[in-house]
């Protein structure tokens, strides 16, 4: 190294002695520990002034379901599907009524009340099917 580049001080490391006086490296930062008490564990001013974050609370409400009323409005439908079946039909009919009548009083209501009304206009049409079928087998008796 030149004796310029020595001269200013650079190239020594901190500590070094330099023509009879030490250098010193600027220090960054807050100043090093002179007889101050150490921390004593006391909170930081920002989490002083900063309040607590919120606390979010969702609050759902559970849905409801109405089971009993389901199974009458498919067991209606299902009827509508099997009417070529006098036997299965008859009996889908009554159970899709029963269970949907009995869905009219647990809420939601929408598909009890769409099964008691397809499970009663299908008893009815299925009411008047076998009587007109008793009617014609009585008059042709005659």
């Amino acid at each position: 190294m030149s004796d310029n580049y020595q001269q200013n001080g650079y190239g020594q490391q901190p500590g070094q002695q330099y023509q009879g006086q030490q250098y010193q490296q600027p220090y960054q930062g807050q100043q090093p520990y002179q007889g101050q008490q150490p921390y004593q564990g006391q909170p930081y001013q920002q989490y002083q002034q900063q309040p607590y974050p919120q606390q979010i609370i969702i609050n759902q409400q559970p849905v409801k379901k109405n089971g009993l009323g389901t199974a009458g409005f498919v067991l209606s439908i299902l009827a509508l599907v099997f009417c070529w079946a006098p036997v299965l039909d008859f009996i889908l009919w009554v159970l899709g009524a029963i269970f949907s009548v009995i869905g009219l009083f647990k809420a939601p209501r929408g598909l009890a009340v769409a099964g008691t009304v397809i499970s009663f206009l299908g008893i009815i049409v299925l009411l008047l099917f076998f009587g007109a079928l008793l009617s014609l087998g009585s008059l042709s008796a005659l």
